[in-house]
């Protein structure tokens, strides 16, 4: 994939500013991105996190630069700038730099407790107009209906499939994620970080109007997968939820799974899946996953 060069990022981000930065740090940490990211110093040491795509490749900047311009909320970064490159090529996005704050270290309560409050805050935010529902994976009827692939991947076997799979299908029917707040989809540990301010969302590319029960849902299954206390975030009894978000969790895995994708990318996301499942057979009274060598217990890990 290629991306804007930094050269002319810089003239972009010089224009928005006044002045160019003096030092640049490419950022490769984290998850599969469509954007390239920098961690930028000016002379005066004020620091940025920046972000450039192609128009014609992503979206997704233009995705967040409307949530960011539209919402004031603690848990939001600070928006500093956006621009679209005088061709019309490619958008730089400039916000707050959060390298300081604490992200991907083990799940613990005070991670889980700002999470939910951030979620709770999150509830009264209604979508910006532009923002449409979430596309969301297809579930565990599209996942039971190509049995194949999921066992391919040694999270389950086709024993298990046969099992719990109805079980599945219809505990994640009750949950509803439509809705007209604003929310985050894609919750992972990558995506949220605990500032002194509290929690953090950041990657609002993928966000849509829907049902703040699905961050909380999300949210859950992201301190589970770094090990933390779970029920806090979403309270016990809420099996419909633990099963849609297994699914996302699953699919995403499922869908990765052959693909040429960066390897640490793919050990998250097979934490995330196991994490995930585990949850919701918790819930559902199933039997748990037993995974075929390579899936990593719920940990620490650093994005």
């Amino acid at each position: 994939m290629t991306y804007p060069s930094r050269e002319q990022v810089e003239v972009t981000v010089a224009a928005m500013f006044g002045r160019a930065p003096e030092h640049w740090r490419a950022v490769w940490e984290g998850g599969y991105s469509r954007a390239d990211r920098w961690l930028v110093q000016w002379s005066d040491g004020q620091r940025a996190f920046v972000k450039a795509a192609w128009n014609s490749d992503d979206d997704g900047l233009q995705a967040e630069q409307v949530v960011y311009s539209s919402v004031e909320a603690s848990f939001m970064p600070r928006l500093l700038g956006f621009s679209t490159s005088d061709d019309g090529s490619f958008s730089v996005l400039v916000i707050e730099d959060l390298s300081s704050a604490r992200w991907g270290v083990p799940g613990d309560e005070r991670d889980a407790a700002l999470l939910a409050a951030a979620f709770d805050e999150l509830a009264g935010i209604a979508a910006p107009d532009a923002l449409q529902p979430p596309d969301l994976a297809d579930g565990w009827g599209g996942l039971a209906s190509d049995a194949r692939a999921l066992v391919e991947t040694g999270l389950v076997d086709g024993a298990w499939v046969e099992r719990c799979a109805g079980a599945l299908v219809a505990a994640e029917q009750e949950a509803d994620p439509s809705g007209a707040q604003l929310v985050h989809c894609d919750l992972w540990l990558q995506n949220w970080c605990r500032a002194p301010r509290g929690v953090v969302l950041v990657d609002w590319d993928a966000s849509a109007r829907g049902n703040v029960a699905l961050c909380r849902a999300w949210g859950e299954a992201a301190v589970r997968t770094a090990g933390g206390p779970g029920g806090v975030v979403l309270a016990a009894g809420n099996g419909a939820w633990a099963a849609w978000m297994a699914a996302q969790a699953v699919s995403d895995m499922v869908n990765c799974w052959n693909r040429p994708l960066p390897p640490r990318l793919l050990e998250t996301q097979r934490r995330e899946a196991f994490a995930s499942l585990c949850w919701a057979c918790d819930e559902l009274g199933l039997p748990p996953p037993e995974p075929v060598g390579g899936f990593l217990p719920p940990g620490p890990w650093r994005p």
